[in-house]
């Protein structure tokens, strides 16, 4: 695969975007108490973090900008696709979560009642205030290509995903977060040492009919972040993950238009009628459909055993289905939507 020339591809993107590398890395401490990111950032990846959508375009303003349609200008044009600039703070906490969204948060006219206070991420358009937040911008890699300009052929030249190692940056974490996985870990360290060589064999995860009545229905049981399966367990571990078994519930394979939006799956919350729905609430629903998932379900797949210590489930058998994060889907399953990419 051809590789870009990042330092060609930032000369080009700095040339439409606010010169912001001059900034000291603390430039915005004395306002807010805390730092928009450490020193040890790109300059490249400052600049967004710092500055993407958070100004209003002047030449919009003008009727001249030529990047509104499509809208690819690094600036914002109307009010609800303007970002707010993630901080953290002093004492380590973030000025807005990069995870729980605000309630109150018109996503229609971009205005929250309690303004940029507001401790909750704001839905603007494009998702903008998560996927260029200090905690995700550029932590996974995409799974869409560049082309010959080192642009992203799925999300253009502002993809919020990197391109390679080189643009890989390392999340930064609350200190709320670090604290909680700490204590996690520490209260488990004991169990899970007593677990580990443990096998714990589950026949009933190589046949095809178990598959599609019971994967992604239960809870998992190990706390959250210390489940050793990740995306690959067949217990659910959030709403998004969860899947209603379809020996209970009766739904289509189409997405329920309250919940998934445009390209995006929302929190299945969204729907009033809850489980009783007739339509799937999350992608899992939908890929294990009884409507889909026969396809690739044969007598000729082989399910190998699931195991407690196993890095994946029995489903990984499937030559079809390769179980993944659902941010980075990969175009070698077809049973997966490769335009949904972010994050729950």
């Amino acid at each position: 695969m051809w590789a870009p020339d990042m330092n060609a591809r930032e000369r080009r993107l700095s040339e439409r975007m606010p010169e912001v590398t001059g900034f000291p890395p603390r430039a915005c401490s004395a306002a807010s108490g805390g730092s928009t990111t450490p020193a040890s950032e790109k300059p490249f990846h400052y600049s967004y973090l710092k500055e993407f959508r958070v100004e209003q375009c002047k030449a919009f303003l003008q009727h001249k900008c030529n990047q509104h349609r499509p809208f690819t200008c690094f600036n914002w044009h109307f009010m609800n696709q303007r970002r707010r600039r993630p901080v953290k703070r002093r004492d380590g906490t973030f000025n807005y979560s990069p995870d729980v969204y605000c309630t109150l948060y018109d996503e229609n006219t971009g205005v929250c009642p309690n303004s940029d206070d507001c401790p909750y991420l704001h839905r603007t358009a494009g998702d903008t205030e998560r996927r260029y937040h200090l905690r995700y911008y550029k932590t996974s890699t995409c799974v869409y290509e560049t082309d010959v300009r080192g642009y992203c052929v799925k999300n253009g030249p502002h993809c919020a995903f990197a391109h390679g190692p080189h643009d890989l940056r390392s999340p930064v974490y609350d200190i709320r977060e670090l604290a909680g996985v700490e204590d996690e870990v520490g209260s488990m360290v004991s169990s899970l040492e007593r677990e580990k060589g443990v096998l714990v064999d589950d026949l009933r995860w190589q046949e095809s009919s178990f598959v599609l009545t019971y994967y992604k229905t239960e809870p998992c049981k190990r706390p959250p972040r210390l489940c050793r399966q990740g995306y690959a367990c067949p217990f659910y571990h959030n709403n998004k993950d969860r899947r209603r078994s379809p020996r209970h519930f009766k739904y289509r394979s189409t997405p329920c238009p309250n919940v998934k939006l445009n390209d995006e799956w929302g929190d299945p919350s969204h729907c009033e009628q809850g489980d009783g729905c007739c339509y799937c609430h999350t992608r899992t629903e939908q890929q294990f459909h009884p409507e889909v998932t026969p396809s690739f379900l044969s007598s000729s797949l082989v399910f190998p055993r699931f195991t407690s210590s196993a890095p994946l489930p029995a489903l990984v058998g499937c030559q079809h289905f390769v179980p993944c994060d659902p941010r980075r889907a990969t175009l070698t399953s077809p049973y997966i939507n490769t335009a949904d990419q972010w994050p729950d």
